[in-house]
């Protein structure tokens, strides 16, 4: 079902800087305990993505870890929003798969530009869509299939629209598509045939700019003939700008702060997902450039903020250890 009220946040391990590692070092007692996180503060959903580059080495253990991960989020309530594709990030180097380091691994695009961009190489990436397909498409403990998360040039979207297609075919689940921009942008998308609509908007420069985008998302769906519309990545108010270009941040600026936007969506009862779950260095290469680091959970189950947690779990009488400090393994590279 696409209409019940989601609570969720995006997921990767805290260590891990793309999905390849995710699913390449995939850790169960490690997936355990984020899970155990994740419920502890009511969500009821985790948005992730797959690994086409981790299926090419060795889907057995690809399927293997993700079923290990969909039947844990079962045990705690929770429901997945798998997205096989990725746009954003650097390109897919045997380097850049591997980079652990915390200035420089980065997220990675998927399935790669040489890809996305020569419609004659789409093969093996409909092969791992299929693939998907026939080992979770008709499992109903995942919300929904995402297709490809924020393709923007003409050769990415067809190629997303192509996925999509192909999901819309095969797959038993509702079929969804990470959308760059705010609600104007979904007009673009009003004949992809989507189950479910999708809007980002990370970095707000006020609760204001961000209650319009949901009063648009709710005037919207009366456009979609009532289909869902989720803000499936949000993070903070940030009065100085987004950061994605020369805006100067404040140090206050670049941690994180879901307080100051979860009370807000939660009035406006919109699915959606925080970025992100655990306390990480920012997921692109602008926002680490500039410092950001973002998320909930340390690895030992304290919040980086209580207010946080308190927020996006709706409980004000919520009680975690708070610890404000980031985790030395990113401090001290930092230093460096």
């Amino acid at each position: 079902m696409t209409n019940e009220l989601i609570r969720g946040a995006v997921y990767l391990p805290a260590r891990a800087y793309n999905h390849y590692q995710q699913w390449r070092d995939y850790n169960p007692a490690e997936a355990e305990r984020d899970l155990g996180f994740a419920a502890s503060v009511n969500l009821n959903a985790l948005r992730l993505w797959v690994s086409y580059h981790h299926w090419l080495e060795d889907a057995a253990h690809l399927e293997a870890s993700f079923r290990h991960f969909v039947d844990t989020a079962q045990k705690y309530g929770i429901r997945i929003l798998p997205v096989l594709f990725e746009q954003c990030g650097i390109e897919p180097t045997p380097e850049a798969l591997v980079d652990t380091h915390p200035k420089t691994g980065m997220c990675i695009k998927s399935p790669g530009s040489s890809i996305t961009d020569d419609s004659d190489a789409w093969g093996k990436a409909i092969d791992f869509t299929m693939w998907f397909v026939d080992k979770f498409g008709a499992d109903a403990r995942l919300l929904a299939i995402e297709s490809m998360n924020e393709p923007i040039t003409v050769e990415e979207l067809a190629f997303a629209r192509e996925i999509t297609q192909q999901l819309k075919q095969h797959a038993d689940l509702p079929v969804t598509l990470g959308i760059v921009g705010g609600i104007h942008s979904l007009v673009y998308y009003g004949n992809w045939d989507l189950d479910i609509f999708q809007f980002h908007m990370n970095f707000p420069a006020s609760t204001t700019a961000m209650e319009e985008a949901l009063r648009e998302a709710q005037g919207y769906k009366t456009r979609t003939g009532n289909r869902p519309i989720w803000l499936t990545e949000w993070q903070r108010v940030r009065p100085s700008g987004t950061g994605w270009g020369n805006d100067a941040l404040t140090d206050a600026e670049l941690g994180p702060d879901l307080a100051s936007l979860a009370p807000l969506i939660h009035h406006y009862e919109i699915s959606n997902f925080f970025w992100s779950l655990m306390l990480k260095p920012a997921y692109l290469p602008p926002q680490r450039a500039k410092g950001t680091f973002n998320g909930l959970f340390h690895e030992d189950g304290t919040v980086w903020s209580l207010a946080d947690a308190r927020a996006v779990s709706g409980n004000p009488d919520l009680m975690l250890e708070e610890r404000k400090v980031l985790p030395d393994w990113f401090t001290q590279v930092n230093a460096e």
